[in-house]
């Protein structure tokens, strides 16, 4: 290094001092760059040409106009063929011929321990060539129990696998993984219409309105309660049932909201209740109530009265010291009275039967608790077949009416995929959003569903669920035509239902 370098970089430095803000020169607030980009909020809106939620998914999709392509094109896949060449030649390319297996724990059987299982299977059929060159009875029992043991755990393993794709097994029998949200669902309703039983001839809402009345009048009894006379501890009591009633009066309002609740729970499960299948809507059950409570008013009425006629026979053959029957007509009157009461509750039961035949959708009518039986499945879907149920926020075309006619379907591998994914196919336990992304992620949005999109009750908010696409400043075209707005929102209202 020169001497001329050295002393450059060993001079002092020359610190320019810049005035306090209040102090600062003219001109110097002016804006000298007017194109420098700030961090701002950005309030441009963001267009997505529909949304898509798979039924039982925990998010919503929007969708892209590739997307919404690749949907449609799926769909073709399914649409109805009316020749049956033309269904098979569908079938075919959608690798569903041959696509239902048989529901045995068998079928569950990973790929890896299906050679072994075959082989164990071939020797425990035909054992005994395996056996002959031993001398000994027990070393050969003591084998085939070996051979049986290593098959067993190769179908427990089969069974686990069934159970982690939603499946139960019971008494050798594959039940459905919706099996269990109908038993709990069957058990919350019984709980919550437990309470009411006692009064089943008055509406559940007739029973809290008695309560509430029968509070009103104990709180006007305070009004006059220095009127009271001394020594007597009315108003101990007064106290005592003022608590009480406040007590059941909650329970009774918490009860009501319960019962609902597991109604509008069962109706998506596929079960009708007494209460849906006579008011044949989940928007107003008020009807159903009401005509539930007449049925159980002429059944009690009729019981009563059945009493009574019993009652009189035996004073009559009291009467003649069982010497001398009535005459057969003597009663004809009364007991006509009591088949047209029993009539008319066999006319409501009717009525709900009728009403669950002219609804859309296919509702099993739960009349009874003991009317619900478990059905095990026949047949699974093969690995290669993983149709789901969904719904866009675009009205379907042709769809007809009813709470379930906006229901799409489609496999998940007849959606096209990039390059990247090409044949890779899509087993059913999948999860289906997990597919859409994995498979379409530069198309779709994921919004993961949120508490705030359901009311008090537990169901969707379809007015909270549009103010967040606003307050997000997302705009889905589809929604900017009211019928396509006014069909999702109706169907929206059926298929989801906040989870506990």
């Amino acid at each position: 290094m020169n001497n001329s370098e050295s002393s450059s970089s060993t001079a002092p430095q020359t610190v320019t001092l810049l005035p306090p803000p209040d102090k600062q020169p003219f001109g110097a607030e002016q804006v000298l760059f007017h194109n420098i980009k700030t961090c701002a909020k950005d309030v441009s809106e963001i267009e997505y040409k529909d949304i898509a939620y798979f039924i039982e998914g925990n998010a919503f999709y929007l969708l892209d106009d590739t997307a919404c392509d690749y949907f449609a094109e799926a769909e073709k896949v399914f649409q109805g063929k009316k020749s049956p060449e033309e269904l098979m030649n569908t079938l075919a390319q959608s690798n569903t011929l041959n696509g239902l297996l048989s529901a045995d724990i068998t079928s569950f059987i990973a790929e890896e321990d299906k050679k072994d299982y075959q082989e164990l299977e071939k020797w425990l059929d035909n054992p005994q060539p395996h056996l002959r060159e031993m001398t000994n009875a027990y070393a050969a029992a003591e084998w085939v129990k070996v051979q049986k043991e290593k098959r067993q755990v190769i179908l427990d393993k089969a069974q686990r696998l069934a159970e982690l794709q939603g499946y139960t097994f019971e008494d050798g029998l594959l039940y459905s993984y919706r099996e269990p949200k109908i038993q709990k669902a069957i058990k919350k309703y019984l709980k919550a219409r437990e309470i009411f039983l006692k009064e089943a001839e008055l509406t559940p809402q007739t029973q809290l309105e008695t309560l509430k009345e029968r509070l009103e009048s104990l709180n006007r009894f305070y009004i006059d309660n220095d009127k009271l006379p001394n020594g007597y501890h009315v108003n101990e009591a007064a106290n005592y049932y003022e608590k009480y009633l406040s007590k059941e009066i909650k329970n009774t309002e918490d009860k009501l909201k319960e019962l609902t609740t597991s109604i509008e729970e069962l109706s998506l499960l596929g079960i009708a209740t007494p209460e849906l299948a006579l008011a044949g809507t989940t928007e107003d059950l008020t009807t159903g109530h009401e005509s539930y409570a007449l049925y159980f008013d002429y059944l009690k009425k009729s019981k009563a009265f059945e009493e009574y006629l019993h009652d009189r026979l035996k004073g009559l053959l009291k009467a003649t010291n069982s010497y001398a029957l009535p005459p057969n007509n003597l009663l004809k009157r009364e007991y006509e009275l009591l088949k047209e009461r029993q009539k008319e509750a066999m006319n409501i039961h009717e009525l709900a039967i009728h009403n669950i035949f002219n609804m859309s959708s296919s509702l099993f009518l739960l009349w009874d608790a003991e009317d619900y039986r478990k059905k095990p499945i026949k047949h699974i879907v093969k690995t290669d077949y993983p149709l789901r149920e969904y719904i866009l926020g675009s009205k379907k075309e042709q769809a007809g009416e009813g709470e379930f006619s906006q229901l799409r379907y489609i496999s998940l591998n007849s959606i096209p995929q990039p390059s990247n994914n090409a044949n890779k196919k899509v087993p059913p336990q999948e999860n289906s959003g997990e597919t859409i992304e994995r498979i379409l992620k530069a198309h779709v949005r994921k919004l993961t569903i949120e508490k705030t999109w359901f009311n008090e009750r537990g169901l969707f908010n379809v007015d909270a669920f549009l103010s967040t696409l606003k307050s997000e400043n997302i705009v889905v075209k589809s929604f900017s035509e009211q019928s396509n707005l006014n069909a999702w929102g109706e169907a929206s209202s059926k298929y989801f239902f906040q989870r506990n």
